[in-house]
């Protein structure tokens, strides 16, 4: 099923906004799950341990990034180099990681950035460590559960 197929627009009932510290980058996350219900994620490489975000992803949300210029994400790859991390060049926040696939984005998304808080406590949250994870395994599980992702400029 092509990721275009498995996004239902009228099904998307929760909008969370926000953006990075100076507002340069903005985000726009759609889905269908209600954030008590989220499945929150950490994991254990060393990017994320100096930056320590908590991920969400919804395989049949939609997720946004706008900037007016494009010119202010810092795209910054480590590792197997299967993803960008974005932030923004101004302030340095760390909004998405975010995988290029057959000419489609995909993202998990780090819910630092949202104008809301969100509510740790009680929620699912698993820390994973995937840097024995091997080249095609990565891909296929990006694939499986990150976001559909657009960035306007």
């Amino acid at each position: 099923m092509a990721i275009s197929e498995k996004i239902k627009h009228e099904s998307i009932t929760h909008s969370h906004h926000g953006s990075c510290h100076c507002q340069k980058v903005k985000v726009l996350f759609e889905t269908m799950i209600p954030v008590e219900q989220w499945s929150v994620r950490q994991c254990g490489c060393t990017f994320c341990k100096k930056h320590n975000p908590y991920y969400v992803s919804d395989s049949t949300g939609r997720f946004s990034i706008m900037v007016e210029d494009p010119n202010m994400l810092n795209h910054y790859q480590f590792g197997l180099k299967t993803a960008d991390f974005i932030s923004c060049k101004r302030c340095g926040v760390f909004v998405a990681a975010v995988l290029t696939q057959d000419d489609a984005l995909l993202s998990v998304i780090n819910i630092n950035v949202f104008d809301e808080t969100v509510p740790l406590q009680g929620l699912d949250i698993s820390v994973s460590d995937w840097d024995a994870e091997v080249l095609a395994n990565r891909i296929d599980r990006r694939k499986k559960y990150w976001t559909p992702t657009t960035i306007v400029c």
